[in-house]
């Protein structure tokens, strides 16, 4: 992109240049994983990397970690059991309580993703300095403190 041809374009608003690299990350991560035949999605990342922290939560507590309702938690940690990242068990103590736990693949994964998520925010951010990536996520912090 040419700097001359940023005014008075898209390209000059905040909401779209965010949407705009959510998807481009997304893509981007989602196209890195399959090349490295890792079944996993973009949106499973949230997840996965929040499990591998916190092993053995509810799926109700999933379902706040992501912003999501019922159906559509049910449905991620479907995907999730369906690829064998995850298990779903009963809690003991209330029968109708999910509990999520990483499998042992879901564990080994942990390294390769954290490698790819490296490489392509790495991707993202080539050409830039250190004062200029620190200054960016300053920036974005300051958004997020202002829409808290």
């Amino acid at each position: 992109l040419m700097p001359g041809k940023l005014e008075n374009s898209k390209l000059n608003s905040l909401g779209y240049l965010s949407g705009k690299v959510h998807g481009l990350l997304k893509q981007r991560l989602s196209d890195k994983l399959s090349e490295q035949n890792i079944p996993l999605k973009a949106v499973h990342y949230p997840v996965v990397s929040r499990l591998w922290k916190t092993d053995d939560v509810t799926q109700q507590t999933i379902a706040e970690w992501m912003n999501f309702d019922r159906h559509r938690t049910s449905r991620l940690v479907d995907e999730l059991e369906d690829i064998q990242v995850v298990e779903r068990h009963s809690n003991a103590a209330n029968k109708r309580e999910k509990r999520i736990q990483l499998t042992e693949y879901g564990k080994k994964l942990q390294a390769p993703v954290m490698q790819i998520v490296g490489e392509s925010l790495d991707d993202a951010m080539k050409g830039m300095g250190k004062e200029e990536k620190e200054a960016g996520i300053v920036f974005l912090q300051k958004v997020v403190q202002n829409l808290i």
